[in-house]
This record gives structure tokens, sequence and C-alpha cells, in this order.
């Protein structure tokens, strides 16, 4: 079975303790800035699935009902960071330095704030059409469930506490994290978006997690009707590139692979014969020819291949759907406990895939 991501000493914020003072600043800033202008604050996404899984933060993600863009300036200009904003979207990056004005080191490097919206994909694979939207809009848009919670960020708690009764868990998220599972919030995600497909693969290599028992079923149906045919290479390019920038990229290529996502992709695609990630000597052939030519090949062959692709697996081969391994996190109140586990790395899933 496949062991839980290692759990990182619990502090006071549940991030690494070098993060902790550039986290505490960045949240008591955005909690000043967002009451002034009368526009809610909240973590969201990653940031609150990491906290939970006490992982180390390298960036924040922040949603504001209300002007993100805005609000980033000023938080740019208190901060002497870097920005960049994104109108269609509504969004804006902050980028620190990696050291603050003292020489020390900074885990937190990129602040992203999004404003609150509601999507809609008016065909398959398009880009959704983007709306204004409260909390709950934002958060049902998202991918899966571990990514879809939230926590308010105000003035007297800065900090963010994660407690029950502090997260805003519409889709119970926090439950799936405690199993241990991927699952997304609806049956049409992956066809609405088929980046999903490869996120899937990248999350269940990165956390060790199944897919959820009525996630795979959807994801083997986008598979077989060519959803990935119906967005760019572009955008496929993107999504590999993420999972070749993992720690332990060919974990999620051999699930990739395993899933039959490689093969819709081009039919020449596998990865079979990946180097041994586990040799030192080879992890430079690794990362050089492998992505060279996956990244070739994602975006070319898709027309060509949509109409007879490679049958997806029946099953879920690589994990027993619906099934956690056996060392999947206890109840929420052990999320938020001083205790560690032993972990090992997501390259243990390869004995599994030969």
């Amino acid at each position: 079975m496949p062991a839980q991501p290692a759990a990182v000493p619990n502090t006071d914020t549940g991030a690494d303790a070098d993060a902790v003072p550039r986290y505490q600043t960045i949240c008591a800033a955005v909690a000043r800035l967002a009451a002034r202008a009368g526009a809610p604050a909240y973590l969201v996404g990653g940031t609150v699935r990491d906290r939970l899984l006490r992982m180390p933060l390298t960036d924040l993600d922040i949603l504001i009902i209300g002007d993100a863009p805005a609000l980033a300036r000023r938080l740019a200009d208190q901060m002497n960071a870097g920005l960049t904003i994104h109108p269609r979207f509504g969004t804006a990056t902050i980028t620190l330095s990696h050291t603050d004005t003292a020489g020390a080191a900074n885990a937190i490097t990129t602040v992203d704030l999004v404003t609150a919206r509601r999507e809609t994909y008016p065909r398959p694979g398009a880009l959704p059409v983007v709306q204004p939207g409260g909390l709950h809009d934002d958060l049902a848009r998202r991918d899966f469930t571990i990514n879809a919670m939230a926590i308010p960020l105000t003035p007297d708690a800065a900090r963010a506490v994660v407690a029950p009764n502090n997260i805003v868990d519409p889709h119970n998220g926090r439950a799936d994290l405690t199993a241990g599972v991927i699952r997304i919030l609806h049956p049409q995600s992956f066809r609405d978006d088929p980046t999903r497909i490869l996120r899937a693969a990248r999350y269940a290599a990165r956390f060790n997690f199944p897919l959820s028992d009525d996630t795979f079923p959807p994801l083997r149906q986008a598979l077989a009707d060519h959803a990935l045919a119906t967005i760019s290479g572009d955008r496929i390019r993107h999504e590999l590139e993420r999972i070749l920038n993992e720690p332990s990229p060919a974990a999620a290529l051999r699930l990739a692979d395993c899933w039959g996502i490689l093969a819709a992709i081009h039919p020449d695609l596998t990865a079979r014969h990946l180097p041994d990630p586990n040799a030192a000597r080879q992890r430079s052939q690794l990362d050089g020819v492998t992505s060279t030519v996956i990244l070739a090949q994602a975006g070319t062959g898709l027309a060509e291949s949509a109409g007879s692709p490679a049958r997806p697996p029946e099953k879920n081969p690589c994990h027993a759907a619906g099934q956690p391994a056996s060392t999947a996190r206890q109840p929420d109140s052990d999320l938020d406990s001083d205790s560690d586990s032993d972990s090992a790395s997501p390259l243990t899933w390869l004995a599994m895939l030969a």
C-alpha cells in the first residue's frame, strides 16, 4: 500500500518554520486591506489543503470577494514586491524576494489573489465564461474537493487558524483529505476542463492518494470521448510541464500511462521505458530526454488520434478506486495533532506499476 505524505512539524500556523513570519505578515496585511475595502478575503485552494497536511508553504492563494487586482496593487506597494495582473480573470500575482530585509530566507515567494467568480463552459474543453460570483460560486468551479476549501482572513484572526469551525468546506474536502482520496466536484468535471485529467495524475502521485470510486469512471469516459482532443496542445503542454516540475515526475507519468492518458495524447507516447528515477545519474536523462519527447508530442497528434485512441482501462488498475491506503490519515482531529507519521516517497508507486 502507498504511504501518506510525511507530516510537517506542527507550528502555530501549520506551515514550516521559515514560512511563519512571512505567512503571518502577508495574512495580516491582506486582512487589513480587505477590511478597509469592504472585500472579504479567504485563503483558498492548495494553501488550505497544504496547511491541513502540514506541508511547507511556498505560495499563498487568496480569494477576494471584490476587486482582487486593486487590492493586490496596494499589497504590492506595501511589500515593495513585483506585480503581474491578469485582467481577463480578475487575478494578480505578487512576486516576493527570496530573502527579507534582514537577509533571512523566506519560503513564501508568490501570492496569488483572485476575484471570486462563477464559471460556465459553452462547450467541452472551451475556456470558461467568467462572471463575478461569491465564495461558494468560486469553490464550486474548482477541480477537486481537496482544493475547494477556504479559511476566512479577518484582522482579528490574521493567522487563519485551521480549526473545524473555521473552514468553509461545502464539498467535504476535509473528509476526502482525511480519507486520502482525489474526488471531482461533479460528474462533468473532466469534460468541462480536460486538463483536470492530467492534474488528477499529478495530485494522485504527489499525495499517494487514489481516485475516489466516483472519480475514475468519469475520467475513463472522458478519455473514451476524446476529451483531450477538445483542448489545445499548449494547455496540455502546460500541464505536462507542471508534472515534470514535481519532485517525482515519473510517478505521475506512470499513472498517466496506466490510466491511458498518455496514449490519448499520442498513440506512441508511453512511460514504460522511462529511465529509473531512483538512479541519480539518470535523473538528468529523465528530466531532459523524457520531457523533450513528451512536450514535443503533446502538441501534436491529438486530432489524428482522436478517431481511434487507445481504449482506456475498464477499472482503476493503479489504485483500488474508492479504497484509500490503510495508512491514510485518521479522523479530522489528527490533522491538527502534534504527531508525525512515517512516509515513503511517491516513487514507491512505481513498484506497483511494474
